[in-house]
This record gives structure tokens, C-alpha cells and sequence, in this order.
């Protein structure tokens, strides 16, 4: 007897013939096969070593055969994160210590030349100034999001902000002598007058007033590389009843000590042996709102205040009104300064005046373990913005000057690798799972 049979899908893989019924028989042991199949996987599967089988989770589990969607997804670097964040805290310590270290230097260098005003006295003061600004401008990453130097009160308003309005502090060949001579709105100088009055954009305090008390308005074209043309003789008080010299001393004198209690009061916010400081606040908060700070104080700085305000706004609106460091000439270090300040944050550690070094687990090493590739531009780039504004000719004003009539060059190319140094900035932060905001205020 012949049987049609025609083949026709049935679960997994098997088939059941179609049959007449002479066959029915054959047709339920196929039913009676797929049933013992079925009943034989699901125990087969309940006996496997469930867990998460994906190495890149938190719980991953090597001896799980079987995924049972428990796989959690987090921050696999807390450890790591938290000796970054600590490091930072000690560095930032470290450098406002130098710049408070350089600053009493300064001070006890303006007290001593008022006590004997002569021309060496004031190199001296001069010199200590570039000093005191170097390790000011080293601390720049430590700013940018509300931390004890910007915070409130704003401490770097009244130590370090730029630029500064000199016709409304001294005497400069269109003014009228400004607060030194004004003695109807300010009939005494003292630190409660000047805090007062240091609101908008009039800055009567902090180490670009100094500066501008120690050299002077620099009157003369780009072209003529020169400084301001103040003289000792300024401070001299050979008459004593020459109110406005005595007046102008009085005025430095008190910047200078303001200087330096400004800086011990944020040197002491970061202090590891304090309590209730923003340090203790700063290493026991959240672990990527830390980051997030570090972050953002590193991308603020390279773009907004050194690529856009430093660079940009003086090629933009004119070089006498904007440089940094207008009377002295001393812009070109404030950039390497705050240059090197990015590098020791980013590469973790930092070598104080006196040769101690602060160093603990890098950025650039945690960058690392989340990529590898981008850890290496990082590193890269530093070099690359450390080449560039070595490169720029000093004095910074000449030679902007330069590229306004002839194109761009060397400052141009600082401020391009700045720019790209933030970009490596927001990459990081996004694969630590957080947004930055690096616009100024």
C-alpha cells in the first residue's frame, strides 16, 4: 500500500508528515518527540549557572551561562575617580600656597621701598610682582565654577580680574589723576573704601592695579616695545606735604596687604588639615559633580578666558584695552602661567617654588580606562599648546600687532590649539556621562 506523505514545518526544526489517516500513528509519535524535546530543554536551561554574561557590566559574572538580564551599568572607576579628585584638592592647595608665599614676598618688597623709595627698591618691587602674577595665574583651572577663588564673595575680582580702567586709579595723560587725586569722592583711601567702590567695571583692586602702580600707562605704539614709564620717584616723598604722593603710597600699601589676605583666605579653603572648608565639601561630594568641576575649570580656561579673552577679544578690539598684562608687558608669561597651571592638573601633578611635588593619579590616566585613544590626544595636545605659546615673540602686544597687518601667526596658532584642547575636554567628559558649560559669565 502507498502512503502520500507531504513534509510541513513544525516548532523548531521539526517536521510532521501530513498523512492519510492509515498514518495516524506515525503522526503522534512525532507530536509525542517534540513534546519530550521541549520538556528536555527548559531543564536543561533551568540547570545552567545563571547571572549578567556581559563583560562590560559592573556584576559581570565569567562563570554565567546564562544571561538573566541582572547586568548593571554605572561608574566602574569610583576608586580611581576619588584619588584624582583628592589629588586635585592637594594641588590646588600646593599652588595657592606659592601664590600666597610670592604675594607676602611682594608685600614685604612694596614696604620695604616705601620705607627708602630708590630706583632699585622699585626694580625689586617690580620683580617680585612678575613673581606673585606668575603663581596667581597658575592657579587659573582652579576657577570657572564657583569654588572659593569666584565663588562668594568673588575673591579673584579683587586679586586677579582684567582688564582695569587706569584712568579711574592714577594719573595718565587724558585723566584727571582718578581716585589718588580725587579726594572730594574719596577723601580716604582704606580697604573698606576700595571694596565698596570695586563693583562693574571699575577694579580698584588686585594685582593689575599694582601692576599698573608699579609701571605706569605705556603710552608708546606696539612698535616701540615698551613698558610704562612710572618711576620711584612717584613714591618718593620728599615733600611731606605732598597729599598725592602720599596718597598713592597709601593706595599700594594697602593693595599689597589686601593681596595677601585675600589669597590666605582661599589657600585656607583648600587645606587638608582645616575642617568645614570647601576642600572637605569638594572631595565628599558626589563623584562626577567633582569631575564635573575639574572639567569645567580646564575647559573654561583653555577656550573662553585664554583662546577668546586673552587672545581673540584683543585681535577684535584693540591691544592697550584688553591684553592682560598692559603696563608691564608681561602677557606672554601670564599665558605660559596659566599653560602650565592646565598641565599640572591634567598630567596630576604640580612642583612647588620650593622643589616639593604634589602628584597622585592623573586625568590623563583616567581618561585612559575609558579611552585609550583619546587619553593619547590629550597628552598630545599639551605638548601641542605648550609649543604654541612658547613660540609667540615677546613682547605680546608687539607682535599682535603684527599679525593685525600682516595675518595670522604665531598667537593665532595658540589660540587654535587652545580651542582644541577644550574639544578633547568635552569628549572626556561625555564619556564620563556629564555635559559642561565652559561660557563665561
Amino acid at each position: 500500500m502507498v502512503f502520500e506523505m507531504k513534509p510541513r514545518p513544525l516548532g523548531s526544526g521539526f517536521f510532521c508528515a501530513q498523512c492519510f489517516r492509515p498514518n495516524r500513528f506515525l503522526c503522534a509519535v512525532n507530536r509525542q518527540a517534540l513534546f519530550l524535546y521541549l520538556v528536555l530543554a527548559v531543564t536543561l536551561s533551568s540547570c545552567l549557572e545563571q547571572g549578567c554574561t556581559d563583560p562590560e557590566a559592573l556584576n559581570f559574572d565569567p562563570s554565567a551561562q546564562r544571561d538573566n538580564e541582572s547586568c548593571r551599568y554605572g561608574d566602574k572607576y569610583v576608586a580611581e575617580k576619588e584619588t584624582v579628585i583628592a589629588n586635585y584638592a592637594d594641588m590646588a592647595f600646593a599652588m595657592y600656597s606659592d601664590a600666597l608665599n610670592t604675594a607676602i614676598v611682594l608685600d614685604t618688597a612694596i614696604n620695604a621701598f616705601l620705607q627708602n623709595p630708590t630706583d632699585d627698591g622699585f626694580s625689586m618691587c617690580r620683580l617680585a610682582w612678575q613673581s606673585a602674577k606668575y603663581h596667581y595665574a597658575q592657579c587659573a583651572p582652579l576657577r570657572f565654577y564657583e569654588g572659593p577663588v569666584d565663588g562668594s564673595p568673588n575673591y579673584h575680582r579683587q586679586m586677579g580680574a582684567w582688564p582695569i580702567n587706569p584712568a579711574i586709579i592714577d594719573y595718565t595723560p587724558s585723566g584727571d589723576g582718578g581716585l589718588v587725586a580725587d579726594l572730594e569722592n574719596f577723601p580716604v583711601i582704606n580697604e573698606k573704601a576700595l571694596e565698596e567702590n570695586n563693583s562693574g567695571p571699575n577694579l580698584l583692586m588686585g594685582l593689575h592695579v599694582i601692576e599698573f602702580l608699579l609701571w605706569g600707562l605705556d603710552v608708546d605704539d606696539p612698535e616701540d616695545i615698551t613698558v610704562g614709564y612710572r618711576t620711584f620717584e612717584d613714591y618718593d616723598l620728599v615733600d611731606s606735604s605732598d597729599v598725592i604722593i602720599q596718597r598713592r603710597r597709601t593706595y599700594l600699601k594697602i593693595l599689597s596687604a589686601k593681596l595677601v589676605a585675600d589669597l590666605t583666605v582661599v589657600r585656607n579653603q583648600w587645606d587638608p588639615t582645616a575642617v568645614a572648608n570647601f576642600r572637605e565639601e569638594f572631595v565628599g561630594q558626589e563623584l562626577n559633580k567633582a569631575m564635573k568641576q575639574i572639567m569645567t575649570g580646564l575647559g573654561t580656561l583653555s577656550r573662553a578666558e585664554m583662546a577668546e579673552r586673552a587672545i581673540d577679544n584683543v585681535r577684535l578690539m584693540g591691544i592697550e584695552e584688553n591684553e592682560i598684562s598692559a603696563y608691564s608687558d608681561n602677557t606672554i608669561f601670564d599665558l605660559i602661567a596659566m599653560n602650565s597651571g592646565m598641565e599640572a592638573i591634567t598630567n596630576g601633578s604640580y612642583t612647588a617654588v620650593d622643589g616639593t611635588i604634589t602628584s597622585g593619579l592623573s586625568l590623563v590616566a583616567l581618561a585612559a580606562l575609558y579611552d585609550e585613544e583619546l587619553s593619547n590626544q590629550i597628552t598630545a595636545q599639551l605638548e601641542l599648546n605648550k609649543d604654541a605659546i612658547d613660540a609667540i615673540p615677546a613682547p605680546f602686544d608687539y607682535q599682535m600687532s603684527q599679525e593685525l597687518v600682516f595675518g595670522d601667526g604665531p598667537i593665532a596658532e595658540a589660540e587654535v590649539q587652545l580651542e582644541a584642547f577644550e574639544d578633547l575636554c568635552f569628549e572626556l567628559a561625555r564619556e564620563m556621562d556629564f555635559g559642561l558649560n565652559t561660557d563665561l559669565p
